[in-house]
């Protein structure tokens, strides 16, 4: 399974520099869609340590290192300078929270 509705991504462009191809069965946009998949089916998913271990807690799902070295995939979220309500403010801290990295502001003019 690719966790994408386009072909290519981390673990393809990996397989791609080691002269090796996988046989994608299912693309879906997201990895959540594509875990429930693998818990009732015979297929395997690269998908987030964090993510899988969460997912595993709720579904009949096995973890297990993948059988090459990928690299860190990092996540970001962008959002317009101009929603400053408190409403929006407040979701943003709450999801920034959930991650132990310290959320960079980056702003280029």
């Amino acid at each position: 399974m690719a966790p994408r509705a386009l072909p290519g991504g981390v673990v393809d462009n990996r397989l791609a520099s080691l002269g090796r191809t996988r046989r994608v069965v299912l693309r879906t946009p997201c990895f959540q869609t594509a875990l429930a998949i693998a818990a009732r089916t015979e297929v395997i998913v690269t998908a987030p340590r964090s993510l899988v271990a969460e997912y595993a807690r709720h579904a009949p799902l096995v973890m297990f290192p993948p059988p090459l070295e990928l690299p860190e995939v990092r996540f970001g979220a962008l959002f317009s300078a101009s929603r400053q309500d408190v409403a929006h403010k407040w979701l943003r801290e709450r999801v920034a929270a959930l991650f132990p990295v310290k959320a960079q502001r980056k702003r280029e003019r």
